[in-house]
C-alpha cells in the first residue's frame, strides 16, 4: 500500500505525539512532495524527517511550479 502525505500537519502531528518511528515501521509505503518537505522549518522535527529519507522509507516527489 502507498500513503502519499500532502500536507504537513500529519507529520507535525505524528512527530508530537512521539510516533514517527512506529509511523515509518508500518508495511506501507510513504511518499511525500518537496512542497511538504520546506514547510517543515523546525530544526528538531526536520532531522527526523530527513533521518527516515536517507533511510528510504519515505520518498520526496519534487513538484515543478508549473
Amino acid at each position: 500500500m502507498k500513503l502519499i502525505v500532502t500536507d504537513s500537519s500529519v507529520f507535525f502531528d505524528i512527530i508530537k505525539i512521539q510516533a514517527l518511528p512506529e509511523f515509518f515501521d508500518l508495511d506501507i509505503e510513504v511518499c511525500t512532495t518537496d512542497f511538504v518537505q520546506k514547510e517543515i522549518l523546525e530544526s528538531e522535527q526536520r532531522k527526523q524527517i530527513e533521518h527516515f529519507i536517507r533511510l528510504k522509507k519515505l520518498t520526496v516527489f519534487e513538484m515543478s511550479a508549473e
